[in-house]
């Protein structure tokens, strides 16, 4: 009986195996929003990829694509989801024997965006993604049903730097809607397109934590 022929893991990816991991990502995820976010996220990432000179898939070039979204303009929250796909996209790459498994290694450790800093003239920042929830009972029905939006929230100054919170705090935020254009290059394989995109951000003045009795009488 022949023995199954070993794969020799590789530096670079092409397209078929790309998709391939790809496939193994979104089989693995339980939920279908999951699959949804991971999906876009990866086709994202490998559009990118091979648009370029052949690379090998590894920690700079990951890297690369963290500082071409943080030029970009977007969110801490998108970036460091769409790090996420390309992390597990390189997992699964190196489980299935086409990735060296020092690569995918190396990938896993690249640091996701920094949700504080501060600017070229010393003005600190921070970048917080703020969820609001609307909820409404279904017609002719008992059931509820809600719907959930992220918000990117810019806080400047003393007060950024003074900001103490954990995930799923409750907060209230004063401020001011701003909008800001800035282009995204999206390619189909074959061109590439320089897009402009418009972005919302909530300015804050004021950030603060809701503690229990305060979360009770924002309920009524």
């Amino acid at each position: 009986m022949a023995k199954k022929r070993k794969r020799t893991p590789k530096s670079i990816l092409k397209l078929p195996d790309l998709e391939q991991s790809k496939s193994a990502v979104l089989n693995s995820l339980p939920s279908v929003s999951s699959q949804r976010s991971y999906d876009h996220a990866i086709r994202q990432f490998i559009d990118r990829y091979c648009s370029e000179p052949r690379l090998a898939f590894n920690k700079i070039v990951v890297t690369r694509y963290r500082i071409f979204l943080e030029q970009a303009h977007y969110a801490s929250s998108t970036i460091n989801l769409r790090l996420a796909a390309v992390r597990r996209l390189a997992y699964e790459a190196a489980d299935a024997g086409l990735l060296s498994p020092d690569l995918a290694a190396g990938i896993r450790r690249v640091k996701g965006a920094k949700r504080h800093g501060k600017e070229s003239n010393g003005n600190s920042y921070a970048v917080l993604s703020v969820a609001t929830a609307t909820s409404w009972k279904k017609p002719n029905s008992e059931e509820w049903e809600t719907r959930t939006e992220w918000h990117r929230v810019v806080v400047w100054g003393k007060q950024a730097a003074r900001l103490n919170l954990n995930k799923g705090d409750k907060v209230l935020v004063v401020g001011e809607i701003r909008y800001r254009e800035y282009e995204e290059e999206v390619s189909n394989g074959k061109t590439k397109v320089d897009v402009k995109k418009r972005l919302a951000e909530i300015h804050a003045s004021g950030v603060e934590r809701l503690y229990k009795a305060e979360k009770a009488e924002a309920a009524e």
